[in-house]
């Protein structure tokens, strides 16, 4: 479990980031979602680790990697994005498919 934007963003005590710190919590962030996507499977504790954006890219780029109890968090997330991105999410198709498909 990583969760260092949220931790990070947590910090900020409600107030908006200087350019710095939105670098920063950028930064974190794209760490966090690279090590989750980096797992065989990704569980609820994962999710909850991470911020609204994070759990925004892991519905975007790969819900089909996340578990039943993980899928459900996503669909039914307190943000219109997350749960939109659950919607719209499509598997990446590896060049294997294709080749197969072809054959």
């Amino acid at each position: 479990m990583t969760g260092l934007a949220k931790t990070f963003s947590g910090s900020l005590d409600g107030r908006y980031p200087n350019p710095d710190e939105a670098a920063e919590l950028y930064r974190l962030r794209a760490l966090d979602v690279k090590a989750l996507q980096s797992k065989p499977v990704i569980t609820l504790a994962d999710i909850q680790a991470l911020d609204r954006l994070g759990r925004f890219h892991i519905a975007n780029e790969s819900f089909d990697k996340c578990d039943a109890e993980a899928q459900h968090a996503l669909r039914h997330d307190a943000h219109h994005s997350v749960r939109s991105a659950v919607v719209t999410f499509r598997p990446a198709r590896s060049s294997n498919n294709g080749a197969a498909l072809a054959a």
